[in-house]
């Protein structure tokens, strides 16, 4: 298996990715949920040739937003990072969540 490639922010990114299928969340506990998203991400990267990439945010985006509603994580960054690996994905792009990239319009 490839070791997984972390990219913690945008302006980190050295390169291009090949034909990109991205999922976009916090990922916390990286449950069975998830794993069936990931699964699905990969799926059709593989069939367009391409790379499964997951995006992620650190900290959790409700310990800025809403810190009183912000819930226990289940998994420290390191460890979701292993569970990520280990669920086949290539790379992940981390954001760092702030009150001024919440402001960001889509």
């Amino acid at each position: 298996m490839k070791k997984l490639e972390v990219i913690f922010g945008v302006d980190r990114i050295i390169r291009l990715f090949i034909n990109p299928v991205v999922t976009l969340g916090n990922f916390d506990g990286v449950h069975l949920g998830h794993q069936k998203i990931f699964e699905k991400v990969k799926e059709e990267a593989s069939r367009i040739h391409g790379e499964a990439v997951v995006i992620t945010f650190e900290p959790h985006p409700l310990k800025i937003l809403s810190p009183d509603r912000c819930p226990p994580l289940l998994t420290p960054f390191r460890k979701k990072m292993m569970l990520i690996e280990k669920s086949g994905i290539q790379s992940v792009l981390c954001i760092e969540f702030s009150r001024f990239f919440s402001g960001f319009p889509l």
